[in-house]
């Protein structure tokens, strides 16, 4: 079979969901001829949808601070088509994917995407965020209807970034507090540790950890929130009651904090994103109703950088 034959029978088992079987022929696909980018955007793809199926109840790309957050993922194995495999293995597998796919083509929007999401999953944010920017770019130079959920992660990743960023100031002013944070993390870890032991049903042991999930954010909360920690210091902003984002500074169409504004000849503001989908139905400003075209938009770069500005100084955005 030739290398174009191999990657449609990898398409075919893709459609019927049968991941494992994709993998192997868009791996044969490659051996026969490792030029083509598509054939390894596929293979990750593949691989990273076989990864959500095995981690159903994975909520990392829900955009949550959860306890595992704050370090590498643990290590899980099973057994597909007779081979056994890991998750970190898997998530490896995807990252040289996307590499070997930015190195074919690094125009490419989907080796970007891609590469931005298995990053996400390994916690590896900044770098991720880099990834999702880039790739958001070159999904609007050619009109992707994928822009939209591009956006959606750099939301999610400015979220977890200025957290984490937080977080790491917050506990090198306050060493107790990440000590008492590693009680938490101990405790949490050993409740999923005995729960995993002892509900053996996919539905329960889902319920469990979540109650284990809640139960941690609360407790992290109550540690972040202390009295203590909101003494007035001249030298140190540290303010944990996230203030009411400006309303000048928040798209009117998905009422996130602007990321990438452009300006309409009404002077209104939109994120392009959302803007630029709105006008794919409508061909006309959703303040004046008058014809509007994406030719007649300009960057608002002055807002974009007050965006960036009051995102840098706040930490936190919702």
């Amino acid at each position: 079979m030739s290398a174009e034959s191999l990657k449609e029978r990898g398409n075919e088992y893709f459609k019927e969901g049968d991941y494992g079987n994709s993998i192997k022929y868009y791996s044969m696909a490659i051996q026969h001829d490792p030029s083509k980018i598509n054939y390894f955007t596929n293979r990750a793809n593949a691989r990273f949808k076989l990864y959500e199926k095995l981690y159903p109840d994975d909520t990392k790309l829900s955009g949550e601070i959860l306890p595992q957050e704050f370090s590498i993922p643990e290590e899980h194995t099973f057994i597909v088509n007779n081979v056994l495999i890991s998750n970190q293995s898997l998530l490896n597998d995807i990252l040289n994917d996307c590499r070997k796919a930015v190195e074919i083509d690094g125009s490419n929007y989907k080796a970007n995407y891609y590469y931005g999401l298995v990053l996400f999953k390994m916690n590896r944010y900044e770098q991720s965020y880099k990834k999702m920017i880039r790739a958001y770019e070159l999904a609007f130079k050619i009109n992707s209807p994928s822009v939209i959920q591009i956006y959606e992660y750099i939301i999610k990743l400015r979220v977890k970034i200025s957290f984490l960023d937080y977080w790491n100031f917050f506990r090198k002013l306050f060493p107790l507090y990440e000590h008492l944070y590693n009680l938490l993390l101990n405790e949490f870890n050993s409740n999923i540790e005995k729960v995993s032991k002892k509900y053996c049903s996919k539905i329960e042991l889902k319920f469990k950890t979540q109650r284990l999930q809640t139960l941690f954010k609360t407790n992290f909360d109550k540690i972040l929130q202390d009295p203590k920690m909101r003494q007035k210091n001249s030298d140190v902003k540290l303010d944990v009651i996230k203030d009411e984002i400006p309303e000048y500074l928040v798209d009117p169409i998905s009422f996130n904090i602007f990321s990438d504004p452009v300006i309409t000849p009404s002077g209104k503001s939109y994120e392009k994103s959302w803007l630029y989908k709105y006008l794919h139905r409508n061909s006309m400003d959703p303040l004046t109703r008058k014809p509007l075209r994406i030719e007649d938009l300009y960057p608002n770069l002055d807002l974009k950088w007050a965006a960036e500005s009051y995102i840098k100084e706040h930490r936190q955005i919702e």
